[in-house]
């Protein structure tokens, strides 16, 4: 018999051992692979390594910052893809250089004054919730020291949101819950930024 073989046009490249951008290298394209992209929220500045293939559980992302957020205005780089209804984010923070914070975050949109939900940490032990319930409103911090903890997870039920901190990723200790009314769709993931706008 004889068959007619489909061709498909050049498109973007995705994870699946295929060259489907074209130019000759199968899974290059770490930004759209990966399916995360990065933001620079506010008057902030810097980079993101994304990894060439994502596999579950399994990214490493370096991302670099500076910039740092006031109480009504945000400054900081995320790494983000959307997530609608309900959901959780779950990050271990490997390694820190300068002074600064790392985390995780539920955020309603890109805006510098957008309702959010972070957990973030320093690696002195240091771990802070941060909460903004109206968007441009004042955030409210609450600080809490957890030596060795370096494992954070925030979970969305509706518009309540639970944070935990680890030591090892599998034994969860509670941080907080919150209740903060977003939209069904939001911008999930990590986000680094400095403490002051020259680190």
């Amino acid at each position: 018999g004889f068959y007619k073989r489909q061709m498909n046009p050049c498109s973007a490249e995705v994870c699946d051992g295929l060259d489907n951008d074209c130019n000759g290298q199968i899974d290059d394209d770490a930004e759209n692979a990966s399916g995360w992209t990065q933001t620079s929220i506010g008057q902030s500045s810097g980079d993101s390594e994304f990894p060439i293939c994502s596999s579950e559980g399994g990214d490493t992302i370096n991302i670099s910052a500076n910039g740092y957020s006031t109480a009504t205005v945000d400054g900081m780089q995320l790494v983000h893809q959307e997530i609608c209804g309900d959901g959780s984010i779950t990050a271990h923070i490997g390694q820190m250089t300068g002074l600064g914070w790392a985390g995780i975050t539920f955020r309603e949109t890109s805006a510098p004054g957008s309702k959010k939900v972070v957990l973030q940490m320093q690696m002195n032990g240091n771990i802070r919730r941060e909460i903004r319930s109206t968007t441009n409103g004042a955030t409210q911090f609450l600080s809490m020291f957890r030596n060795g903890h370096t494992w954070l997870r925030i979970v969305r039920q509706a518009n309540n949101f639970t944070g935990f901190t680890s030591t090892n990723g599998s034994t969860w200790v509670f941080a907080f819950t919150a209740n903060v009314s977003m939209s069904n769709c939001v911008l999930v993931g990590l986000q680094v930024e400095s403490i002051n706008q020259s680190s």
